[in-house]
């Protein structure tokens, strides 16, 4: 494998296991072309999908071959309800959690001063081992505890104080997953069936 190596100018952080990762703060363009969270294995990344407001945040995580989208709930919705305000407190343990995983997504892309149009970005529904749920949701929780408040903030490593007088370092926060989406995680629910009908063969048992 051809390992990646950051820019110069990059400010790097490295996973608990030592993977090297940095954000790519580039402009939002065509599918693909947007904030990135890039990591020394030119397989695994984040790519930060840019949307209208109206559409859900979503996080496109490249995975060794697997594309899956982890999103929340569009930001225009605090206009109206308190979707995004039941989602920090009914998650207290975590400071940003994430509401689902593998839908698809729409991307924003300009095509003009005013005009853009919006693509469908497809998302794998599901894992194709529990390994690898558990080595990509434990993966993006780490990748995306640094990215507060954002990716250019994350990208210099820090922001100066109100008054310019200090520099002030990224706050590692917690990132998580909705309780009710931990559950379907912890269920298999998003584990292909075919690897589920081994595991319940193995221990001669069936699924309900």
């Amino acid at each position: 494998m051809n390992w990646l190596t950051p820019p110069q100018d990059a400010v790097t952080y490295k996973t608990i296991d030592g993977l090297e990762f940095w954000m790519d703060n580039e402009k939002p363009g065509a599918p693909l072309v947007a904030p990135t969270i890039r990591t020394s294995n030119p397989e695994v990344s984040i790519v930060f999908v840019p949307n209208t407001g109206d559409d859900d945040d979503a996080y496109l995580m490249q995975f060794n071959g697997t594309s899956m989208i982890f999103s929340n709930p569009a930001p225009a919705l605090r206009r109206h309800c308190d979707v995004h305000d039941r989602l920090k407190e009914e998650n207290p343990d975590v400071d940003f959690a994430i509401k689902w995983i593998g839908r698809d997504a729409k991307w924003f892309e300009h095509t003009g001063e005013q005009e853009g149009r919006a693509l469908t970005i497809p998302s794998a529904r599901k894992f194709r081992s529990w390994q690898e749920q558990q080595e990509m949701t434990r993966l993006f929780c780490e990748l995306m505890a640094l990215n507060a408040p954002g990716p250019y903030v994350m990208y210099k490593g820090g922001s100066p104080s109100k008054d310019g007088s200090t520099w002030k370092k990224i706050k590692k926060r917690v990132v998580g997953f909705d309780h009710k989406l931990r559950a379907r995680l912890a269920a298999g629910e998003f584990v292909q069936r075919s690897v589920l009908k081994s595991i319940f063969s193995h221990f001669k048992i069936g699924p309900t």
